[in-house]
């Protein structure tokens, strides 16, 4: 159709992109009230890598910008190491409807 694939051609290259766009969010949020970022990764290395962003730019833990997510029972450990340290660290709670049950 004319347009590039979105695609990456690797996990290392998502990895990077998904950074490049937390950067550019948390760039954006010390320069505006209006901006905000829900951080959704399970990926250790890339909410390591957040952090370390939200320090350099001196954003503090508390800022209500700035949140974490991630469904829970996926790397649990990690959501709950990022409210302990005072982070906004949110879980998706996923439920459904049963119409009915068959035993």
């Amino acid at each position: 159709m004319g347009h590039p694939s979105p695609i990456m051609p690797s996990k290392e290259a998502t990895d990077s992109q998904y950074l490049n766009a937390v950067k550019l969010l948390l760039t954006r949020i010390t320069r505006s009230q209006s901006v905000y970022a829900l951080i959704a990764t399970h990926n250790r290395e890339s909410v390591e890598a957040t952090l370390d962003c939200i320090a350099k730019l001196g954003l503090k833990p508390e800022d209500s910008r700035v949140c974490f997510a991630q469904i829970m029972g996926l790397c649990d450990n990690v959501g709950h190491a990022l409210g302990d340290a005072g982070y906004n660290a949110n879980k998706l709670v996923r439920t459904r409807m049963l119409a009915s049950a068959r035993l």
